[in-house]
């Protein structure tokens, strides 16, 4: 082949297989990070979506012990109050507007947030808590499911390394099975 001589085409086929896995290790290294953020992306959603049930659930029941005129600190009301804004800003700014789940999750946040700080009613509360759960559980799967199946490079690099080990082995049989 092109007047070279066997040495020197193996050498030149292993370094073209010496860099296309070194290639393939960086790709699959670097969507490994990127899914670990995924991760902590989910767990971050996940635990900002409990704060402001907690909040929401605590400033109702202080709406319900000021309407039967017990006493309320406002210093509880005060941090109630600044964690369940905190939480949700924070969500706000995870999730993006234009992504058809996520905006059904910003509006039952919406919904929760309005409710918490004007009913009193711990049913009407829980319900709205329930649309804002479902709701937040699609958004999480779906973020799961990318996480779970990787990003589109890795999984295209995760094929592309199968069949080069593939070509690899069909090649070294065929060279042993060819004398």
């Amino acid at each position: 082949m092109f007047g070279l001589p066997d040495q020197a085409i193996g050498a030149i086929l292993a370094s073209i297989i010496a860099g296309t896995i070194a290639l393939l290790g960086l790709i699959i290294s670097k969507e490994q990070k990127v899914s670990e953020f995924r991760q902590q992306w989910i767990d971050g959603l996940r635990a900002d979506i409990a704060a402001v049930i907690r909040c929401g659930h605590c400033m109702c029941r202080h709406a319900l012990a000021a309407q039967m005129g017990q006493a309320i600190s406002s210093a509880t009301v005060s941090e109630d109050f600044a964690g369940i804004t905190e939480a949700s800003a924070r969500i706000r700014l995870r999730l993006n507007r234009k992504e058809k789940e996520s905006a059904t999750l910003l509006a039952a946040l919406d919904q929760h947030l309005v409710m918490v700080k004007t009913e009193s009613d711990t049913e009407i509360v829980s319900s709205v808590t329930d649309k804002l759960v479902a709701a937040a559980e699609v958004v999480l799967k779906q973020e799961w499911v990318r996480v779970r199946s990787g990003e589109p490079v890795y999984r295209i690099a995760r094929w592309v390394a199968l069949l080069i080990i593939v070509a690899l082995v069909a090649a070294l049989l065929y060279h042993v099975f060819r004398k």
